[in-house]
C-alpha cells in the first residue's frame, strides 16, 4: 500500500475518532446532568463538576483537531474519565433497574458499549503508527526494513500495523497489542474448504 493511502486512512481515523470524542463529550455532560435529579443534595456540587472542565476539554479536543503533540496524552485522558463516567452511569443504571425500572437495562447495555468503544479508541491513539503520523513522522515509520518473507498487516481487532510472516503466521498467533488472533476463524475455515 502507499504512502498516500497510509495517509488518508490515518486521516480518516483521527477525524473519526476526534468526533467520536466530541459526541461522547456531549453524551457524557447531558447524562451526568441528567442523573443529578437522582442526588438533588448534590446538584451545585455535580454542576461545577461537570461544567468547570468543558473549556478546558474544549481547548483540547480543537488542538487534538489540529495535530498538537501536547494534546494527544490530554486526550487520552478525557477517554479514561469518560470511560469512568459511563461506568458510574452504567452502575446507576444497574441499580435503577433492580428497583423496577426496566429501561434501565438498555440504558446500562449502551453504556457498556460506549465504554467498550472508547477503549478501542484509547488503543488506536497509543498504537505507534498513529502517533507517528500524528506527529508527522508516518514516512519513517512506514520504511521499514522487512525481513525476506514479512510483510505489513492490520491486526482485524485493533487495526495495530504488524510486520508478519506470511507463509509461517498460522492460527494460533497472537497480535501484541490487543492479545487477541491474527488470523480470524472464518479465513482458517475458508482455507481449509479450498483444501
Amino acid at each position: 500500500m502507499e504512502g498516500g493511502d497510509w495517509e488518508a486512512r490515518f486521516e480518516q481515523a483521527h477525524k473519526q475518532s476526534g468526533w467520536m470524542l466530541v459526541f461522547t463529550i456531549v453524551l457524557v455532560v447531558f447524562l451526568l446532568y441528567s442523573a443529578m435529579a437522582i442526588i438533588p443534595e448534590l446538584q451545585s456540587l455535580l454542576l461545577i463538576v461537570i461544567f468547570l472542565p468543558l473549556p478546558f476539554t474544549y481547548f483540547v479536543t480543537r488542538a487534538y483537531f489540529q495535530r498538537k503533540n501536547w494534546a494527544l496524552p490530554w486526550v487520552i485522558l478525557i477517554w479514561i474519565v469518560s470511560i469512568a463516567a459511563c461506568f458510574i452511569l452504567m452502575l446507576i443504571e444497574l441499580y435503577s433497574f433492580a428497583n423496577g425500572n426496566r429501561w434501565s437495562i438498555v440504558q446500562c447495555f449502551l453504556l457498556l458499549y460506549l465504554c467498550k468503544a472508547m477503549l478501542n479508541r484509547i488503543q488506536m491513539i497509543n498504537d505507534g503508527h498513529f502517533r507517528a503520523w500524528y506527529d508527522s513522522n508516518l514516512s519513517t515509520m512506514l520504511n521499514i526494513n522487512l525481513n525476506l518473507g514479512e510483510v505489513l498487516a492490520s491486526c482485524p481487532h485493533c487495526q495495530s500495523l504488524l510486520a508478519v510472516n506470511a507463509l509461517t503466521l498460522d492460527a494460533e498467533d497472537l497480535c501484541p497489542n490487543c492479545s487477541q488472533r491474527l488470523v480470524l476463524e472464518h479465513t482458517i475455515s475458508n482455507l481449509a474448504e479450498e483444501e
